[in-house]
């Protein structure tokens, strides 16, 4: 979900993370801060061990994300970086279970046409109300290439 700042990206995905918290057996709320390598080795796991490395702690991190099903909601919120400048965008992506980023940044044609295919499938699915979907789905288009993927 992208939009200019204060408009209440954050609030609605919290105010639908809380409507929808039935349909999810986790819900994983993050706030984006430097990259996506840093908040998945920041995340708290009561195996950590003080004495294991960032790496060590971003692989058995993230190998726990991509084990989580469909049932899981995570929400990136404040994901204010271009898709080119965050290496592990493509990472996150490919996780099995659902992923709400909220932005300040326009979406890249390619993330944009990958969330709009996700979405679909959400849709399809019936994870979440058409409404709300397409709501999601919104983009302002800003070129012609643009235009004819958002219509």
């Amino acid at each position: 979900m992208n939009g200019i700042g204060g408009i209440g990206k954050s609030e609605f995905v919290k105010a639908f993370a809380r409507d929808y918290r039935k349909d999810f057996t986790n819900i994983l709320y993050f706030n984006y801060d430097t990259d996506l390598k840093n908040l998945i080795t920041d995340i708290d796991f009561s195996d950590d061990r003080p004495e294991d490395s960032d790496d060590e702690k971003f692989k058995r991190h993230n190998r726990y994300l991509r084990s989580l099903k469909d049932d899981t909601l995570i929400v990136i919120d404040n994901f204010d970086t271009t898709a080119s400048d965050e290496e592990l965008l493509d990472v996150a992506m490919k996780y099995k279970c659902k992923v709400i980023f909220t932005t300040r940044s326009k979406l890249s044609l390619k993330l944009y046409t990958f969330m709009r295919v996700l979405f679909s499938i959400f849709k399809k699915n019936s994870v979440l109300p058409k409404p709300l979907a397409d709501c999601l789905l919104f983009q302002s288009a800003s070129s012609e290439s643009d235009k004819r993927i958002a219509n």
